[in-house]
C-alpha cells in the first residue's frame, strides 16, 4: 500500500466513522438508542480503532473477523427496537455509515470477501427487515453509491501512481542514458584532442617535407602510430604520466602494450588518477624487453596489472626457447579495497 493511498484510507475511514458517531449521538439525544444499538455502536468504535492501529497493508485474520463480524451484527443492533415505519433516514444513518465505514477497511486491508458479506448482510437484513423502500429511507442506497465513487476514487489514485512511478523510471532511464553519451562524448572529444596534438607535429613535418622523411621521422612516425594506438585500446589506463614512460620505453626499443578491457569502468576518475601513477612510478627505470599495462576483470580484486620481463639473450642468440626474466610484477588493488598490493 502506498503512502498516498494509506492517507486515503485513514481519512476516508476516519471521516465515514465520524459521521457514524455523529448520527448516533444525534439520535440518542432525539429518539434515543435501544440497549443493543448502544452495544452496535461500542462494537463499532473498538473494531475500527483496532483495525486502523493494526497496522498497513493486508489485514490480519484477526482483524478481518473483528470488522466482519461487526459489520454483519451492526444492521441487526441497530434495528432492535425500532419499528421499520418509524424509522428515517436520520435514525438509520449512524448503522449505515458504520457498515460502509468498515467495509472501506475490508477492501483497502485486501479482504473483498468480508467487505461482501457485510454489504450483503446490510442490504438483505434491510429489505426483509422493512421493505424494499427501506433501502432507500435507510440510506442503504446513498450508501452503495457513495461505495461505488469512493472506489472508483480510490483506482484513479492507483493508476495515477503506476502512471507516475512508471513516468519516473522513464525519465531516470533518459537520465542515465543521456549521462552515457555525454561521459562518452566527452571522453572522445579528448581521446582525439590528445591524438590531434600528438599527431600535428608530425603531419606539419610531412606536410613540409612533401613525404620525403628521414629514417628518424618513419621510426618517429612508427612511435606515432602506436601511440594513436594505446588512444584507442588504453582508454581509462592512460594520463600524461603513463603516456610519458610508455613512449620512453618505446624509444628504447622496448615493445609495450596497454589494453583497457573495461575493468576500471565505473571507478572514481581521482582515484584511478592515483592507480596510475603507481603504474608510471612503476615503470620508472625499467630496462625490460616487453612492458605489458592492463586492467583486470571487474570481478577481480586487482583493477590494473603490470608486467615487464626480459628475454633470455643467450637462448635467443642459440635459436632455443628460455624463460623470459621477469622484472616487475605489481597488481594494484581496485581504489575502493585497498592500496597497491605487488606480487612476486
Amino acid at each position: 500500500m502506498t503512502r498516498v493511498e494509506r492517507w486515503v484510507r485513514r481519512l476516508t475511514v476516519g471521516v465515514v466513522a465520524g459521521v457514524s458517531l455523529i448520527f448516533a449521538v444525534t439520535t440518542a439525544l432525539g429518539d434515543g438508542l435501544s440497549a443493543p444499538a448502544w452495544a452496535g455502536v461500542l462494537l463499532l468504535g473498538l473494531a475500527i480503532a483496532l483495525n486502523l492501529v493494526a497496522g498497513e497493508g493486508r489485514l490480519s485474520r484477526w482483524a478481518a473477523w473483528t470488522a466482519t463480524g461487526t459489520g454483519v451484527l451492526l444492521p441487526v443492533l441497530a434495528a432492535a427496537g425500532l419499528r421499520p415505519d418509524a424509522v428515517g433516514i436520520g435514525a438509520g444513518m449512524w448503522c449505515v455509515a458504520g457498515v460502509l465505514a468498515l467495509i472501506l477497511l475490508l477492501l483497502w486491508g485486501g479482504r473483498p470477501v468480508g467487505a461482501a458479506a457485510v454489504l450483503a448482510v446490510l442490504v438483505l437484513h434491510t429489505a426483509f427487515w422493512g421493505g424494499v423502500g427501506a433501502l432507500a429511507s435507510m440510506g442503504v442506497l446513498a450508501m452503495v453509491i457513495l461505495l461505488a465513487a469512493v472506489m472508483a476514487a480510490r483506482a484513479a489514485i492507483l493508476r495515477a501512481e503506476v502512471l507516475l512511478d512508471r513516468s519516473a523510471a522513464v525519465e531516470r532511464e533518459a537520465i542515465e542514458w543521456r549521462t552515457l553519451q555525454e561521459a562518452y562524448h566527452r571522453e572522445r572529444q579528448g581521446r582525439l584532442l590528445s591524438t590531434a596534438l600528438a599527431a600535428s607535429p608530425m603531419l606539419q613535418r610531412i606536410a613540409d617535407a612533401e613525404g620525403a622523411l628521414s629514417p628518424a621521422d618513419r621510426a618517429e612516425c612508427r612511435l606515432l602510430e602506436q601511440t594513436i594506438r594505446d588512444e584507442i585500446r588504453g582508454r581509462r589506463l592512460l594520463n600524461d604520466a603513463v603516456r610519458e614512460q610508455v613512449l620512453l620505453h618505446r624509444r628504447r626499443g622496448a615493445s609495450v602494450q596497454v589494453n583497457d578491457d573495461g575493468g576500471l569502468d565505473g571507478e572514481d576518475a581521482t582515484a584511478v588518477d592515483g592507480l596510475l601513477h603507481q603504474v608510471a612510478a612503476a615503470l620508472e627505470g625499467v630496462t625490460s624487453d616487453r612492458i605489458v599495462i592492463r586492467t583486470l576483470a571487474p570481478t577481480s580484486e586487482h583493477a590494473v596489472s603490470v608486467v615487464a620481463t626480459t628475454t633470455d639473450a643467450l637462448a635467443a642468440a642459440l635459436g632455443l626457447e628460455g624463460d623470459d626474466e621477469v622484472d616487475v610484477w605489481l597488481e594494484l588493488r581496485r581504489p575502493s579495497r585497498a592500496a597497491a598490493v605487488p606480487a612476486g
